[in-house]
Parts: C-alpha cells; structure tokens; sequence
C-alpha cells in the first residue's frame, strides 16, 4: 500500500487518477463520490484509504465503492482475494416481482434442491459488466457442493432457450472479469419449464446444464 505523496508526487499525478475514476464509474455503473469527493465536487479527493485494482494497464475495480446498496471496503475484496470468493453478492434491490420469469427465479432461489441437491443460494440479479461497457445481470448464482459458482438464465418457455446461450457465455466472462474469479470455477446452466431430451443432450455437448422444471410450476408459484 502506498501513501498519498508517494502514489501522487503532483496535483496533476493525482487530478489524472480521479479523472480516470469518474469514467470508470460511470462505465461501470458502481458509486464512488460519497467517498471520493462531495456531493456538489465529486473526485476531488482521496479517501483516507483506497485500493485500485488493475490488470496491466487496465482498471478493474476500486475500492471502497457503493455497490449493491451497501458499500464494500477494500478490507472486504482483500480477504474474499485470499479466500478465492467474490467480493460481492447478493443482487441490487429488485423492482417488484409480478413478471413470470420473476416469480420463477425467486422460486428456485428459495428452493435450490429443485435443481440440484447440494446447492447453497448466494445472489440474484447480481450486476457484472466490463471496462467497454458491457453489462448484464446474472439470474441466479449458487455455489455447488464442489465449490464451483452455478450462473443459471431462468427461462419461461423452451423456445426461449437458444438465447440463453449467449446470455449465459457473455455473463460468464463478465463474471470473471468483475470479481476476479478463476473462469475454471464457473458452471453455466439454464432453467426452464419442459426441455426436451435431446435439448438436454444439446446444451450438455456445449458445457451447460440443463434443469429440466415440472411444466406446471408457473401455475403453482
């Protein structure tokens, strides 16, 4: 850790970093200037302690930062680095859950046997995005009985499958690239009422589970 003269021996060492720190967090979509400045002068300043995060010449996170409606301090990425975790979980505050698909991935959040014994919930809607601004929102997120993170797309009806590749592929890289977790430890799965067998045996060839759902269960939840 450095300090604030040997990390910024000038102004203009230090205006160029929180210049660069008002882009990332606007592409990034994550809060910084309760922190990092005032309300009316956002990034006019350092917090006493802060960690940047970079992969070469790239910045990748900053700490601390608001971001899931709590804010995570740097002490908090530093000890999930040293446990291989994610630094953080759980999802943004959801907008009232009326939709199909809604009621769906809130039932199997609470029911995680329905897919697969073993399971341990650990966040729904949970935003990723890249230093391009590419973005998403993962479903659901589940740790496995082998220790492996399971993204699941939840998905109301079968034709809406083949798009799920694509979401699942994109949220997994981004995944990967938010919380610096090794590409190894991901499972990419979809959930959707009534897939067919040979669906199954098709996503299976590509490295995604499928978790076949009772046709009724929209009906029940």
């Amino acid at each position: 850790m450095l300090e604030h003269a040997e990390a910024f021996p000038t102004q203009a060492d230090e205006s160029a970093v929180l210049k660069r720190l008002r882009e990332f967090s606007m592409v990034k979509k994550i809060g910084l200037g309760r922190r990092f400045g005032s309300n009316k002068n956002h990034f006019s300043w350092f917090p006493s302690h802060a960690l940047l995060v970079s992969v070469g010449s790239e910045l990748r996170n900053v700490f601390p930062c608001e971001l899931e409606n709590r804010y995570v301090e740097p002490e908090d990425f530093l000890e999930s680095l040293l446990k291989r975790e994610p630094w953080a979980v759980g999802g943004v505050e959801r907008r009232k859950r009326v939709r199909r698909h809604d009621r769906l991935a809130d039932h199997l959040a609470a029911n995680p046997n329905l897919l697969e014994p073993g399971l341990t919930f650990r966040g729904a809607e949970i935003l990723v995005s890249s230093m391009s601004g590419e973005g998403g929102s993962i479903d659901l997120l589940f740790l496995d009985s082998g220790s492996r993170f399971l993204i699941v797309e939840v998905k109301v009806k079968p034709e809406e499958l083949d798009k799920a590749v694509g979401q699942l592929r994109r949220h997994a890289r981004l995944y990967v690239e938010t919380f610096h977790i090794e590409a190894a430890r991901l499972r990419l799965a979809v959930a959707c009422p009534d897939i067919l067998p040979a669906r199954i045996a098709e996503f299976a060839e590509i490295g995604i589970t499928c978790f076949p759902l009772p046709w009724n269960l929209l009906d029940t939840v």
